[in-house]
C-alpha cells in the first residue's frame, strides 16, 4: 500500500484552515492518499482523514505553570515536545511526503522542522511570509508599522539552516506576490511554484439577487455592501470602513457584516447595518454573498483571501486593496475595483466609482464567476498539488 502524503499544520479555523480542508477533500476525491495532521484536539468527533498528534488539546500542566512565569521558556518546551512527538510518529508511520501549512500555529519552528524532516520530500505552502521572513505579515496602520507573528531571537539562522539541510523543499505560494517575496528572501536557490488556493465553486453559486435579499430580510431597494473577515483587526482594514462610509452618500445604501465584529458604533447612525456574527454554514454564507451587491476587502496586508474568491464565485464584484494577492483576483474593469491600502479616502473613492458603474455590474458579476470557476476551482488546485506530489515521490 502506498504510504500517505501528509498535510501538517494549520489552525482549525480561519482562511488557511478552510483552504486546507477543501484541498484535503478534493485530493481524496482524486484518489490521492492523504492525511491531515495537527497538534491539537479535533473539534469534531473522529473527523475523516484527520489525525491529532496531541490528543490533550492543551499544554501539559508543567508548561501551563511555566507559561505564567516565562512564555518564551514554555514555548521552548512546547517546540521540543512537538518535535519529539513528530519524530516518533514518523518512525512508526512512514509517509511519502509532508506538505507544511501554517506550522507556526503548531509550536514548531525551522530548527525543529529541519531536524525531523531532512530526509522527507517537503512541500511548504506559504499562507503568509513567516517561512521566509521574521514575521507573518507587516503593514502600516495610519503611519505606524505593525507585525503579525514576529520571530523569536535566532530566527534568521534557523531559517538559513533549514533551507541548507532541506534543499529538496518546494515552496508553494497561493499568490504571485508571495512567490516574489519568497524569492527575494531566500539566499539559497529553492524551487517556488504558484498554486492558488481553491474553493468549491459548485457550492458557492449565486442565488437570484432579489430572492437572496428576501431570504436575508434585506430591503430589496437598497444597495447592500458586504464585509467579512474571521478576525476583524487592523490588518484586515476594518477600522477604515467607518471613515470611508462617512464620505459616502448613504441614501439607498446598507452594510452586511459577518465574522469578526467591526466597530459598529463608529459608522454613521443613518447607515442600516446587519451584523450576523461568526458563520460556518457555507449555504448561509453563499446566501449572504448572493444578497450583497458589492463586497469589500480593504486589507492592509493579505495573501489570497478566501472571502474574495467566495464572493467572486457567487458573482459579487469586489472592491479590494492593492496589496498581496488581492490584485491577482480583483481585476479593474473585469471583476472589481482596486484602491490603495491604509487609506479610507481611497476606499471611499473606490466605492463611489463602483456605485457610478452600476449599469455594468451584470458584466462584472458574469466575469467574476467565470474567473473563479476557470482559475480558482478546488479541483484545479488539487490537480496541481497531486501532480507536484507525484513528481516529488516518483517511487512512492
Amino acid at each position: 500500500m502506498k504510504e500517505p502524503n501528509v498535510i501538517l499544520g494549520d489552525a482549525l479555523q480561519g482562511g488557511a484552515a478552510n483552504s486546507t480542508g477543501r484541498l484535503v477533500k478534493a485530493l481524496i476525491e482524486q484518489g490521492v492518499p492523504i492525511e491531515r495532521w495537527h497538534f491539537s484536539k479535533s473539534p469534531q468527533k473522529n473527523p475523516e482523514h484527520y489525525r491529532s498528534l496531541d490528543d490533550r488539546g492543551k499544554r501539559p500542566i508543567f508548561e501551563r505553570v511555566l507559561k505564567n512565569l516565562s512564555r518564551s521558556w514554555a514555548d521552548h518546551f512546547r517546540r521540543k515536545r512537538h518535535a519529539n512527538k513528530l519524530k516518533k510518529i514518523l518512525l512508526d508511520n512512514p509517509v511519502s511526503l509532508i506538505n507544511l501549512r501554517n506550522v507556526h500555529d503548531c509550536g514548531l519552528d525551522h530548527g525543529s522542522l529541519g531536524m525531523v524532516l531532512s530526509k522527507i520530500p517537503i512541500v511548504w505552502t506559504l499562507h503568509d511570509c513567516w517561512p521566509v521572513k521574521p514575521y507573518a505579515f507587516t503593514w502600516m496602520t495610519h503611519g505606524r508599522r505593525e507585525f503579525a507573528v514576529s520571530d523569536r531571537p535566532g530566527g534568521a539562522e534557523r531559517r538559513r539552516k533549514f533551507f541548507k539541510d532541506c534543499p529538496h523543499t518546494v515552496l508553494v505560494s497561493p499568490s504571485k506576490w508571495l512567490a516574489i517575496e519568497a524569492g527575494k528572501n531566500i539566499k539559497k536557490p529553492i524551487r517556488i511554484e504558484v498554486i492558488p488556493n481553491g474553493i468549491t465553486t459548485k457550492d458557492f453559486v449565486a442565488a437570484p439577487k432579489l430572492a437572496a435579499k428576501a431570504k436575508e430580510e434585506l430591503d430589496p431597494d437598497r444597495i447592500w455592501i458586504a464585509f467579512s473577515a474571521t478576525w476583524a483587526n487592523s490588518r484586515k482594514g476594518v477600522d477604515l470602513l467607518p471613515a470611508a462610509f462617512q464620505q459616502l452618500n448613504l441614501n439607498g445604501l446598507g452594510l452586511i457584516c459577518w465574522g469578526g465584529k467591526p466597530p459598529l458604533d463608529k459608522f454613521p447612525s443613518n447607515l442600516p447595518i446587519k451584523y450576523i456574527g461568526h458563520l460556518r454554514d457555507p449555504r448561509r454564507i453563499t446566501s449572504l454573498y448572493s444578497a450583497a451587491d458589492l463586497f469589500l476587502c480593504p486589507s492592509r496586508a493579505d495573501n489570497l483571501p478566501n472571502t474574495v474568491l467566495e464572493a467572486m464565485a457567487c458573482g459579487t464584484p469586489v472592491i479590494g486593496s492593492r496589496v498581496g494577492g488581492i490584485p491577482d483576483m480583483v481585476r479593474p474593469n473585469k471583476t472589481g475595483w482596486l484602491h490603495e491600502s491604509d487609506d479610507a479616502d481611497a476606499l471611499a473613492r473606490a466605492i463611489n466609482k463602483a456605485l457610478a458603474e452600476k449599469n455594468r455590474w451584470s458584466v462584472y458579476r458574469e466575469t467574476a464567476r467565470k474567473v473563479a470557476v476557470k482559475e480558482y476551482d478546488i479541483g484545479l488546485c488539487a490537480k496541481n498539488y497531486r501532480n507536484l506530489y507525484e513528481e516529488l515521490t516518483p517511487n512512492g
